[in-house]
């Protein structure tokens, strides 16, 4: 279904303590795994533009990539990048 070795892009959504939702933009790299399971990397994150604004406000940008690497990719929504 997944091409080793490409890019897909997929839309997480994140909210914050406040209960703000942000769009999050998120581009992941497929190794297919043949003897072991596949597996997703995280490559780039496009972050909401209120979530950029508000980094000043408590909102940490590398939490939500951590949270985002932690949900792994929505499969059924992914798309491969088209450059």
């Amino acid at each position: 279904m997944f091409s080793d070795g490409c890019e897909y892009t997929c839309t997480h959504w994140w909210y914050d303590s406040e209960d703000n939702d942000y769009e999050i933009g998120a581009i992941w790299k497929f190794e297919r795994g043949f003897d072991i399971p596949d597996s997703w990397h995280l490559i780039d994150v496009d972050f909401d533009a209120r979530a950029l604004a508000n980094t000043h406000q408590g909102v940490d940008t590398a939490e939500i990539w951590r949270w985002v690497e932690s949900q792994g990719p929505d499969e059924i929504d992914l798309k491969e990048v088209d450059y």
